[in-house]
């Protein structure tokens, strides 16, 4: 049996040797975030969907591989297992808009988002396993798994769990520990958001690492990821708002439909203001409005202060930016933090901390659909 790494190296030489020749490409893709857990859904579902099948789903990661230094967590988790991210995987920026069809399953999300597949549309949606608002489309996909968990991770190593228990005992550490990294972060090592579908992932996966989230080498692992991932040091304002960005389009009952964009990040408000200034967050906020062509920006800001306190902050700006907070202030219990906003800032403290962006989101369509 074929191990993970072998299994991807091999992926990766068969899309590049077979793709001119291929007349449908049948490929298994995360969401357009590309964080962890859609990175490593893509790549587990396509290498237990082979130990399943023999045949290839190709894993295409959902950004370009210049974007992957922005993910430091990833690059970590993929290079403690020896693989080459950078020279064996595929990214989107692989893939060519001529005309091809793709056969295309999608994790963790559940209608296509990506900006390929609005100039592409030669595609059918053929599987779905995701754990966001069910948006009601392709019912003939099947798999069609869209259910509430922490991290789709857990989704994914359900359904495969057969799979997942046949490989196990030719994994490496490192091949495990990275399977295991999303449902860690996504769940604060199984603190929050935890649903029982997680519990059992981790049961799967745990044999091998430890037997529960309490362990020096689970403890080690999360804290480990945590800081990768939370690393800004040497980015600029643009890295941090392109690191975890998504969009919606087409909202809106009216006649013009309107776009938006969420960036999700890890740095408090006082260390984005004081690294940054509150003039040039103002400028590189507008400009990515003007360069997305967006209607609405919201930087969503979570962390966790000296107390060991968890926060949220959210910034909107844009021409929705006003009636949004308005319409979204109750539900999310917003107030505004003047400390912050003594110098022009535009923070909104977020004390309803159990909403992320998967919440968020379609708050702010549903208001705007309204």
């Amino acid at each position: 049996m074929i191990g993970l790494v072998e299994y991807l190296r091999y992926a990766h030489k068969s899309f590049l040797n077979e793709r001119n020749a291929l007349s449908i490409i049948n490929i298994v893709m995360g969401n357009s975030s590309g964080d962890m857990d859609s990175v490593v859904c893509t790549l587990g579902f396509s290498y237990l969907n082979f130990i399943k099948t023999g045949k290839i789903i190709y894993p295409k990661i959902s950004f370009p591989q210049s974007e992957l230094k922005l993910r430091r967590d990833i690059q970590y988790a993929l290079n403690q297992t020896g693989l080459k991210p950078e020279n064996e995987l595929v990214f989107i920026n692989d893939l060519n808009n001529d005309n091809k069809e793709y056969a295309l399953t999608l994790v963790d999300h559940n209608n296509p988002d990506n900006e390929f597949w609005k100039t592409n549309e030669n595609y059918k949606v053929v599987g779905i396993i995701d754990h966001h608002v069910d948006l009601e489309k392709f019912k003939d996909a099947n798999p069609r798994i869209i259910q509430t968990s922490g991290s789709c991770s857990s989704l994914v190593w359900d359904y495969m769990k057969f799979e997942m228990k046949q490989c196990l005992p030719i994994l490496s550490k490192s091949e495990i520990e990275l399977l295991t990294a999303p449902l860690l972060l996504d769940t604060s090592n199984l603190e929050r958001r935890v649903e029982n579908i997680d519990k059992s992932s981790f049961t799967i996966l745990s044999g091998d690492i430890s037997t529960n989230t309490n362990t020096t080498t689970t403890k080690e692992l999360f804290k480990k990821l945590s800081e990768e991932k939370n690393s800004t040091v040497g980015f600029s304002l643009r890295d941090i708002l392109g690191k975890d960005y998504k969009e919606w389009d087409n909202i809106g009952n009216g006649e013009y439909k309107y776009k938006i964009g969420i960036s999700s990040c890890t740095d408090s408000p006082n260390v984005l203001i004081e690294r940054y200034g509150n003039d040039k967050i103002e400028e590189e906020l507008n400009q990515w409005i003007k360069d997305r062509k967006i209607d609405l920006l919201v930087v969503m800001s979570s962390f966790t202060d000296k107390e060991g306190e968890f926060n949220r902050y959210i910034n909107a700006s844009g021409k929705l930016s006003g009636n949004v907070i308005k319409s979204v202030r109750e539900e999310l219990q917003l107030s505004e933090d003047n400390r912050i906003n003594a110098n022009g800032g535009k923070w909104w403290k977020q004390w309803k901390t159990s909403a992320s962006r998967k919440q968020v989101a379609p708050l702010i369509v549903s208001v705007i659909d309204a």
